[in-house]
């Protein structure tokens, strides 16, 4: 599920939750600015599960389990192959990998793969830990709200 693009995995997710459940959550959203305007809604909050459900549970497990290390490591490598960046010593290089890739392990391989390449295709610098983090945790927030609404069904 999540070595697609993170839209599909969210897609299939929801469907996963419409015929499991019966039907979609109550959503609570704000809308999204940047410095580049408005960017869509953003939910906020979702109602529980009206049950637990061990299918659901683990579509969302797998959709939220940590990128591996070799994941991450070819995300960041690609990314600094398309980006400009001050020019370095292999020390540099290095520690910048490994600083980056401890973070961004947390977050699933899909979502990783996803910022990265967004990053590459939008920004002319290689961008900041910050920056990374930033792109991921918008896209792996919705996954995480659904997992806290399924713990708490009733």
């Amino acid at each position: 599920m999540a070595r697609g693009e993170p839209e599909e995995t969210d897609k299939a997710i929801r469907e996963i939750w419409r015929q499991r459940l019966g039907r979609w959550p109550a959503e609570s959203s704000v809308p999204r600015y940047s410095d580049h305007g408005y960017e869509g809604e953003r939910v906020t909050a979702i109602e529980p599960a009206p049950f637990g459900d061990g299918i659901l549970a683990e579509a969302l497990l797998v959709a939220t389990r940590p990128a591996s290390p070799e994941t991450v490591t070819s995300a960041l490598a690609r990314l600094r192959a398309v980006t400009a960046h001050r020019k370095t010593d292999g020390m540099d290089a290095e520690a910048w990998f490994t600083a980056v890739a401890d973070e961004l392990e947390n977050y699933p391989a899909d979502v990783v793969r996803q910022a990265c390449r967004d990053d590459g295709r939008e920004e002319k610098w290689l961008p900041s830990l910050k920056d990374l983090i930033l792109r991921c945790d918008r896209a792996v927030r919705y996954r995480r709200l659904l997992r806290k609404a399924l713990e708490a069904a009733k």
